[in-house]
């Protein structure tokens, strides 16, 4: 982590060099000097691997280093701070000025870069002094670098990405246990049509969340409940997130109708969706205590149909609070012998591979490694996630004895000299110090999430942005670099993906929390991050670099706890607040003047704001700043002043109006401003949730790629237009005035990927759109106009469209006639009245790359048709609220790459047509494997 520390610092001060070398007339020997001592630093550092780490003049030098760069980092932004104070109480500049010569006097200026220069001095002495503990900055008898072989194997190698394999001990070692979790929740006879819990206990490791899955995922389970839901409890739950997180799960109530619905609110429909005679499977994943338990447990009716509820666990004493039958209980064991060496096989060589006579399931291990593989695969104990994490690092070595004999020395060493309690703690540390010095504070960045918290990329994305993490790269944008960083970690078996986007890419991620423990627990070591939970006691730390803040969301204004703590600790670069209630003039005094080198502030449900203070404008090197959901009510114009700033997040806020300085904000990547979605039209009226963006100028943010952003006069002037590098765009409400102006802004838009128009009214022209090959999502919330759509009809949506979502589209003319012709669409949504005619036909040989097809609030329609040759790649399919659909089309039965049907609040006579073996719609869908009629 040291390396990564002083390679970005490097990269910082080299570009202060360039950028303000007239200025450091006077004082550049000096920085030359400290950049070419910390060259040789972090080559030491670079050479001091895994087996010089036990080494205490290793350890003492490398925190020494540390310390160093922290200062010379300190120096330099306190400096940059400095001269802008200075700059803007004497010129009254609104921003920083574009070079500092500009506004400072000689005077000054003298006084500034004497000051600097000497401090510059006392850490160029700090470096001599440790220097001059070892005559060299390299390691003796260490290896400066890999050999040029394994270099270029692990190139080669690693050119073609390979996709990654979400938890791959699913289909190892684990049969048994499958099938006897599935008896017990599908069983029925005397005594089982009551409501049961069945728990999976074992301890963190075991893969408890992938038998679980693999179990639900099954046919016979899939096909037993008429409603399913999951959610993950962990140990910091919050009530109402897991009580609407079912509900999302088994109904198909909006975010904004559960947003109006507090937490008794949720329980109540909660209870009485589950109520009515449909049998339903919760599972409540990784449950920690009782009180959990018993917060839950009244939600769920018992109504004597076989219902279940499947709880994950490492405590046994909860499964048993739970249900006291120990018959429910299924624990888990560590893998044997055999099915450790075949996951441990799997994950390192692909079928066929290498040379020898072991033979598991197609993986073969070359014979000369077998013995060292057996050594390392039982010190893993049979632990799933040791096992990956291992066999991922193995994989991306080269396959020799003296590889893989060095991997396993590392292992000894790390469970001797590592810490945590856990037995797979050393080989999970092993695989954190083996990786390359720019992926170990992104992941180490990953303790900074609550345990089990679906992790949105592109959020993550920018945090990493913001902290410097991402080195450019040729031609490359920040954003590519860093999905290329989060695929190397997922491909290692550091993180694995929660959710994929329709195009193969990841959309969310999690952390596995033994990762996180090993996250949370090195980030103290290096001093890279601080967490504190609600329940934590606050310990003051005055070298810390981020401080992370998890409240409980109760609305208990504790912040004293915090800022008495945290008071005087001014080197902080991130601060992050979740869930507090706070004070307001004493929060903002606390945040300005305390962390005033801030790269990043991120605030999410932070009580009792309501003014952004003009102090705001001090924190010159801020990047990122997120106010999500804190209802802030006014901007202050000194937000201008954060020139270095990348992203802004103001979503979910009660803002009356937008700074007119944010066209000041050049450098804004990613600008993020819905209103909160107001509760009635009163509300809607007094907030002015369409003018409070009226005077909104974007004309010079010329850097934008994201932009989300009530519609507004803002899109007079054709400035839209102008953002050439904007790639995401989503506006909300009627562009009924502006029809014109934001069809041809948006045709200037060349490489657009995502446009969303949501609540539009009526759907703007797109046709001179129709030619943007980079377009692939669109999301249509508005009447389309039918004249528009019949003519060149071929044209009107773009060639590479990968995702449609048609809402309240209104549209009379049978919409399959149009999306038939896109070559390239995969995913298709109609929601709510998107076509209000009577028949519906996909015709022949239509559709040839679609999976996923929804068909929802459809209310006149009354036939389908699907005929031959159409569809064939479809793999999902969801029909709500369809009311006067008579029945499945006779087509189905030729889709046989349908995995999934799900039916939802349809006729009781068309449900009953589908009934098992004889329904008459049965033969239509017996294939399909997974089906859900709700």
């Amino acid at each position: 982590m040291a390396e990564a520390l002083v390679t970005f610092f490097l990269q910082r001060l080299n570009d202060f060099i360039l950028k303000e070398k007239n200025l450091l007339n006077g004082v550049d020997k000096e920085i030359k000097l400290l950049q070419n001592e910390l060259e040789w630093m972090r080559l030491f550092i670079k050479n001091a691997d895994a087996t010089h780490r036990a080494d205490t003049e290793v350890k003492l030098m490398v925190n020494q280093i540390r310390e160093l760069t922290f200062s010379a980092e300190d120096v330099i932004d306190e400096f940059i701070l400095r001269v802008y104070r200075h700059g803007h109480h004497r010129n009254g500049l609104c921003a920083l000025v574009r070079s500092f010569n500009s506004c400072i006097c000689s005077i000054h200026k003298i006084r500034l870069l004497h000051e600097l220069g000497n401090q510059i001095n006392e850490i160029n002495t700090m470096s001599e002094k440790i220097s001059a503990n070892k005559s060299k900055y390299v390691t003796e008898g260490g290896e400066s670098s890999k050999s040029s072989y394994e270099t270029s194997f692990l190139m080669n190698r690693h050119k073609v990405k390979r996709a990654p394999i979400a938890e791959e001990w699913d289909v190892v070692g684990i049969e048994d246990s499958t099938k006897q979790v599935k008896s017990l929740l599908v069983e029925r006879g005397d005594g089982k049509q009551h409501r049961a819990i069945v728990s999976i206990v074992g301890m963190g490791g075991l893969g408890k969340t992938t038998l679980a899955k693999k179990v639900c995922n099954s046919i016979e389970v899939q096909r037993h409940f008429d409603c399913f839901a999951w959610v993950y409890v962990s140990q910091e739950y919050r009530l109402k997130e897991l009580l609407q997180g079912i509900l999302k799960c088994i109904t198909t109530i909006s975010n904004e109708e559960l947003e109006k619905l507090d937490e008794e609110e949720s329980r109540k429909k909660l209870r009485a969706c589950l109520q009515g005679g449909k049998n339903y499977l919760i599972v409540l994943d990784d449950m920690w205590n009782i009180e959990a338990w018993d917060d839950l447990n009244p939600s769920f009716p018992d109504e004597m149909n076989g219902s279940r509820i499947l709880l994950t666990t490492r405590n046994k004493h909860v499964a048993l609070y739970a249900d006291s039958s120990s018959n429910n209980i299924h624990e888990l064991r560590s893998l044997n012998e055999m099915g450790s060496w075949e996951l441990f096989m799997k994950k390192i060589f692909l079928p066929g591979r290498g040379e020898g006579c072991s033979n598991n399931q197609g993986y073969r291990c070359p014979l000369e490694l077998q013995d060292l593989g057996n050594q390392m695969v039982e010190k893993c104990r049979g632990l799933p996630l040791a096992i990956v994490v291992l066999g991922s690092l193995l994989a991306r070595k080269e396959e020799s004895q003296i590889v893989w004999s060095k991997v396993n020395a590392s292992v000894n060493w790390h469970l001797t000299h590592g810490v945590g309690s856990h037995s797979c703690s050393g080989i999970l540390a092993l695989s954190y110090y083996e990786l390359p010095y720019y992926l170990k504070p992104c992941f180490l960045y990953m303790g900074i999430f609550p345990e089990d918290q679906e992790i949105k990329v592109y959020t993550l994305f920018s945090y990493w942005i913001a902290e410097g993490f991402i080195q450019t790269r040729g031609e490359q944008t920040m954003e590519d670099i860093a999905e290329d960083y989060l695929q190397e970690l997922i491909s290692r078996s550091m993180i694995p993906v929660g959710k994929w986007k329709f195009d193969g890419r990841v959309k969310s991620c999690r952390i596995h929390d033994l990762l996180r423990d090993l996250c949370i627990e090195e980030s103290k070591n290096d001093q890279f991050l601080r967490v504190c939970a609600s329940n934590d006691d606050f310990t003051k730390s005055l070298d810390i670099r981020r401080l992370i803040i998890h409240g409980n969301g109760d609305g208990t204004n504790d912040e004293n706890q915090f800022i008495s703590e945290f008071h005087g600790t001014p080197n902080i670069r991130s601060f992050m607040c979740f869930r507090k209630s706070v004070n307001e003039k004493q929060f903002w005094r606390f945040l300005c003047r305390g962390f005033k080198l801030l790269r990043v502030l991120e605030l999410v449900e932070v009580k009792n704001l309501h003014k952004l203070p003009k102090e705001i404008g001090e924190l010159i090197h801020l990047k990122y700043l997120g106010l999500c959901e804190t209802y802030l009510e006014r901007l202050s114009n000194s937000l201008g002043k954060l020139v270095n700033l990348q992203t802004l997040n103001l979503q979910r806020c009660h803002l009356e109006n937008m700074a007119d300085q944010i066209s000041n904000l050049h450098q804004l990547r990613r600008l993020y401003v819905l209103y909160t979605e107001p509760y009635d039209q009163t509300i809607l009226d007094k907030c002015l949730a369409v003018t409070y963006v009226s005077r909104l100028r974007i004309d010079n943010l010329r850097d934008l790629q994201s932009l989300v952003l009530d519609a507004g006069a803002w899109i007079y002037g054709y400035a839209l237009g102008k953002l050439s590098m904007l790639k995401k765009l989503r506006i909300r409400g009627s562009l009924i005035p502006y029809k014109e102006v934001i069809s041809d802004s948006i045709a200037k838009l060349s490489i657009l990927r995502s446009l969303e128009l949501w609540d539009c009214e009526e759907v703007p022209t797109l046709i001179e759109s129709s030619q943007n090959d980079c377009l692939n999502k669109l999301h249509l919330n508005g009447r389309l106009s039918l004249e528009k759509l019949t003519v060149n009809t071929e044209f009107w949506f773009p060639p590479n469209l990968h995702k449609i979502t048609l809402m309240n589209s209104h549209m009379e003319n049978d919409p399959m006639v149009i999306l038939k012709k896109l070559p390239n669409l995969e995913i298709l949504m109609l929601h709510y009245n998107p076509y209000v005619g009577k028949k519906l036909v996909c015709s022949q040989e239509g559709f040839p790359r679609l999976q996923l097809l929804k068909l929802c609030g459809l209310m006149r329609l009354e036939e389908w048709t699907v005929e031959e040759g159409a569809l064939s790649c479809l793999t999902h399919l969801r029909i709500y609220t369809c009311k006067r659909l008579e029945m499945l089309p006779d087509g189905l039965r030729q889709l046989t790459s349908l995995q999934e049907l799900e039916v939802y609040n349809l006729t009781q006579k068309f449900i009953g047509r589908l009934t098992a073996n004889v329904g008459e719609d049965w033969d239509k869908i017996k294939h399909i494997p997974s089906l859900s009629l709700k």
